[in-house]
């Protein structure tokens, strides 16, 4: 009997939202910015992060906000395991903000690699946090899982694509 006790519970654990995972998902997915495959993972009240390969050989960070009636204020800042929070894209320029997300870019696409810190720890981290300033309601925090997101990044953006740390 304790055998499938330690079972259902291992279950039960591999299945809560906590254990959110990235997965890639194609253009066709609703969420898909711009009609492109892309990775993703959501955390466990709904806000969504996401990267993928723009047309001009860019790679974007996308911070969605949860499903409601929130709008983004200002750009948010990230923070990947405890490294100084980051508020611009890795080439120094402003996030573009919509009203429900907002996008950095992570670097171009050269010679199939990219050269970027930001992008390296995303992929080699184990957690990212998300500030934000909502339009009406003061501020937010979302925390994302770094757990495979080296695999379904680099399935979304190009295996064949290196990434280097500057």
């Amino acid at each position: 009997m304790r055998p499938r006790c330690s079972l259902f519970a291992l279950s039960l654990i591999l299945a809560s939202p906590a254990a959110a995972q990235w997965a890639v998902a194609d253009k066709n997915d609703p969420a898909a910015p711009l009609a492109r495959a892309f990775a993703q993972v959501q955390s466990k009240d709904g806000y969504r992060l996401q990267v993928y390969r723009g047309e001009d050989e860019s790679v974007w960070l996308r911070f969605v906000l949860r499903k409601g009636f929130d709008h983004l204020g200002s750009c948010p800042t990230y923070q990947i395991d405890g490294k100084a929070a980051e508020r611009s894209s890795a080439d120094g320029t402003s996030c573009t903000v919509g009203d429900r997300w907002a996008e950095f870019s992570l670097g171009r696409i050269d010679k199939n690699r990219v050269r970027s810190l930001v992008l390296h720890r995303l992929l080699n981290g184990d957690k990212i946090s998300v500030r934000f300033q909502l339009k009406e309601r003061g501020y937010g925090e979302a925390s994302f899982s770094l757990a495979r997101s080296k695999q379904a990044v680099t399935q979304a953006i190009g295996k064949s694509i290196r990434i280097e740390a500057e």
